[in-house]
């Protein structure tokens, strides 16, 4: 995994199916769970929200099925 920086000062971890922003980036709060998340842009051109450690924020968030569309 690569990594990219976030204003804190801090480096994460970048998921290999995201592409690694050049310059630092703002991390936000989830709406849910309060967990700090960034937001990253897939390899298929969507964003999607990941943990300091590269995991998928959709993956490990508790509140993640109140945000899921039916289909």
């Amino acid at each position: 995994m690569t990594t990219y920086p976030v204003r804190s000062g801090e480096t994460w971890q970048c998921p290999p199916w995201a592409i690694a922003p050049s310059a630092a980036i703002d991390t936000r709060q989830c709406r849910s769970c309060g967990a700090r998340i960034a937001w990253l842009r897939t390899t298929a051109g969507k964003l999607a929200p990941v943990n300091p450690d590269g995991t998928s924020h959709f993956a490990t968030c508790p509140q993640s099925d109140a945000w899921r569309k039916a289909r």
